[in-house]
């Protein structure tokens, strides 16, 4: 019953928001998530995903730089931090990574334990043809996100249009490899 109505309310969701594209996080967790959306300048309100619930946002569009979405275990806005980070540039392409950054042995501004290191993370695209990214539970570099700040191979760059990108945290669902 509650696997049914998390599909719903994610096909609910996503054919709500076909024609504006944003990102729909999915907290696997066992615990709150607290996400922050930051672009250059521009700070903007805490918000909270509970446990086993889906929390979406429109796309931000800044006029100068990319976006950044903190996300993390506690409501303080300092490390460890696990952010997902986008770009829109001309023709719908959009530039996306995992980033751990600001976490783990690496960790620029904490050395702290990754938020979804437990569980780990999926990052995709309802558009089927971009690239996903991955980071297996207990993968304390993990290949698909940046550890550290030239970690450039890992954004990948996509035709998204108007999709939705869907990040999994704490686990992602039965049969995705």
């Amino acid at each position: 019953m509650l696997l049914t109505s998390l599909l719903a309310t994610a096909l609910l969701a996503a054919t709500a928001t076909a024609n504006y594209g944003g990102v729909s996080l999915y907290n696997n967790c066992n615990q709150r998530i607290y996400s922050n959306t930051v672009t250059e300048g521009w700070t903007g309100p805490l918000n909270w995903i509970e446990p086993k619930t889906w929390f979406w946002v429109p796309y931000s569009y800044p006029s100068k730089g990319g976006v950044s979405m903190k996300l993390r275990k506690s409501k303080a806005l300092s490390g460890p931090i696990t952010q997902l980070e986008y770009k829109h540039v001309n023709d719908g392409v959009t530039y996306y990574d995992l980033s751990n950054v600001d976490c783990g042995p690496t960790g620029q501004s904490s050395k702290g334990t990754c938020p979804f290191l437990s569980g780990g993370m999926l990052l995709r695209s309802d558009a089927n043809w971009c690239p996903w990214r991955a980071c297996k539970s207990g993968d304390k570099r993990c290949g698909e996100a940046y550890n550290l700040p030239k970690d450039d191979w890992a954004t990948k760059a996509c035709k998204m249009y108007d999709n939705n990108m869907v990040l999994y945290m704490c686990g992602r669902p039965k049969g995705w490899y």
